[in-house]
């Protein structure tokens, strides 16, 4: 069942896409229009159930990482739906991905190095 599993979602990485593309724009969502309802939200399952720090959960990231991250997911979930149907090509989706992981990582570190300067 596993096998059949993993070699649907190799020949149809369209399925993954959609997934993240989702997770993506509704994260960017979420980060830019309802940051502190999603906040807050976060904050209140995770005072409910502690044992979801130890797999993971933890506060929520400012707002800045959120944003890159989500842009970041949304356009890597829109290169895997364009992989399966071949609309523009492979080096067009190249340019958007490395910007949004420089992005990423350029927002990252200057976050963090605000937060030790305080």
């Amino acid at each position: 069942m596993r096998e059949q599993i993993a070699n649907f979602l190799n020949q149809h990485p369209s399925v993954m896409g959609m997934v993240l593309a989702l997770l993506g724009g509704w994260n960017l969502w979420q980060s830019l229009f309802r940051y502190e309802r999603y906040k807050k939200s976060i904050e209140r399952a995770l005072s409910k159930r502690p044992w979801l720090a130890l797999i993971g959960f933890s506060n929520v990231q400012p707002r800045p990482i959120l944003i890159a991250a989500s842009i970041l997911c949304l356009i890597a979930g829109l290169t895997m739906i364009d992989v399966e149907i071949g609309l523009l090509d492979r080096k067009f989706w190249a340019a958007p991905l490395i910007i949004s992981l420089l992005y990423l990582f350029v927002v990252f570190v200057r976050v963090k190095w605000r937060s030790r300067k305080r």
